[in-house]
């Protein structure tokens, strides 16, 4: 019984150790080891080392064969070489040579050289980001993905943005315009995360790339220090792809659309089959929309609108005169409506900065305009109210400044009273209430959206 519990103790070990990395250790020299780690300064190999540095040995961590990609990311292997280096009373670990994962392994590797100084305080460490004198006033990151055997492809995202696409040997810049906390995921079977804190005027590099997985592989991400980086970011063939980063509030958007109207007024009874169907055909037309808004914020804005109906009709009529006598003749509609006014607009952009939806309210002014013909004689009909408008917009983005649109759109007003004008002579009239022209009308069309 303890030969069996002996044995499966030291098969758990084997497995247990064989799923991490292989550390080598080399010392020349053994000084009292560190109370932290945490202490241990670590230097690139560009980095400069004092004159009074002690070398004390060489770190070296591989692949046991059987380690796990979780196991050997960038982070756990310099970790493990930072223990090393405080074992043995080294408080500076200078990396040698860095093998990223790659065909032969799916984990880190790393060679370094362990030393003694007397004074870490002044040393120039290898770090994650660098000044750039070129756009101070706001970071880049700098993602990268280096020629491998794996070409599955995925998107990566700055908080839920998509803003690169990891293809084989590609590269892309991202520009952030305000420091803080951001989180860089993607997804292929498995989501991936890399917290990191940006400040303004400084480059970041991220190392993007596949690790083994079940179906399509798992995506890595990793923030590489910058002199290295810099190196592999351009050691890439293809062309650099700039994106501005999105969320920079665009204060202007402008808009243009066209489409089909229809009037929702009901059509007065009496009258003739053909009257009926004359009256039929001003009740559909062609819709057009502009407007200009001011967004206060990333969800409110406010702005002018101008929107108008027109539709048009012709045929061959006839008008009895109150001594009874008949009339026959040509006649025509050119019916426009017109409204012009303030509107406030409330905003919503999806997570991931691609589509955008909007609800427009406005009150203003509203205009109703026939150009009659009567029995070949022309005439003008005009009138004013106070109109309402709504609109309801669902966009799609087709770059940083362009998206279009499907609007559907509501204007309402009622005439009370229009002028009659025939020459020179216009003479107003006041409808009764049951007579009163309904205004109402519907919207469908495509808008074009510019925002800056």
């Amino acid at each position: 019984m303890n030969r069996t519990v002996s044995s499966i103790c030291l098969l758990a070990s084997v497995i247990l150790s064989g799923c991490s990395p292989r550390v080598a250790t080399q010392l020349q020299y053994d000084l009292l080891p560190l109370s932290d780690y945490k202490e241990v300064k670590v230097l690139e190999a560009g980095d400069v080392l004092p004159d009074d540095a002690k070398e004390l040995g060489t770190v070296r961590i591989s692949d046991s064969g059987f380690t796990l990609a979780k196991n050997g990311t960038y982070e756990k292997v310099l970790d493990l070489a930072m223990i090393e280096a405080g074992v043995a009373g080294g408080n500076v670990l200078k990396i040698t040579e860095h093998q990223y994962p790659d065909l032969r392994s799916t984990i880190h590797r790393l060679n370094a050289t362990v030393y003694s100084v007397s004074d870490t305080s002044a040393l120039s460490s290898g770090s994650y980001a660098v000044p750039a004198s070129s756009h101070p006033d706001y970071a880049m990151l700098h993602f990268y993905r280096p020629a491998g055997f794996n070409l599955a492809n995925y998107n990566v995202s700055v908080d839920n943005v998509d803003v690169y696409t990891a293809t084989y040997d590609s590269r892309a810049e991202y520009r952030i315009d305000k420091s803080g906390h951001y989180l860089i995921s993607a997804m292929t079977e498995k989501k991936t995360f890399l917290p990191i804190e940006v400040e303004q005027g400084r480059d970041y590099y991220i190392r993007c790339s596949v690790s083994t997985g079940m179906l399509a592989g798992r995506p890595v991400l990793e923030l590489v220090p910058a002199n290295e980086g810099e190196k592999q970011f351009q050691s890439i063939s293809s062309s650099v792809a700039t994106v501005q980063d999105v969320h920079e509030l665009q204060h202007w958007k402008v808009s243009a659309g066209i489409g089909y109207g229809r009037r929702l007024g009901r059509i007065a009874d009496g009258g003739d089959a053909a009257a009926h169907d004359y009256l039929k055909q001003l009740k559909n037309g062609l819709s057009y929309d502009m407007s200009a808004c001011y967004f206060i914020s990333e969800s409110v804005g406010v702005g002018l609108k101008h929107s108008g109906y027109k539709a048009s009709a012709s045929g061959t009529g006839y008008m009895t005169s109150a001594s009874g006598t008949t009339a026959y003749g040509k006649m025509s509609d050119n019916i426009t409506i017109r409204f012009t006014g303030p509107i406030c607009s409330i905003q919503s952009i999806s997570a991931d900065g691609k589509s955008i939806f909007n609800c427009n309210f406005g009150l203003g002014y509203m205009s109703y305009t026939d150009k009659a013909g009567i029995l070949d004689e022309k005439v003008k009909l005009k009138g004013k109210t106070l109109g309402e408008s709504i609109d309801l917009e669902y966009g799609m983005t087709m770059g940083r400044n362009l998206s279009a649109s499907l609007q559907l759109s509501l204007t309402s007003g009622v005439l009370t009273g229009y002028d009659f004008i025939y020459e020179n002579i216009t003479v107003h009239e006041s409808l009764e209430k049951d007579m009163y022209e309904s205004l109402m009308t519907f919207s469908a069309g495509l808008k074009i959206n510019w925002a800056f």
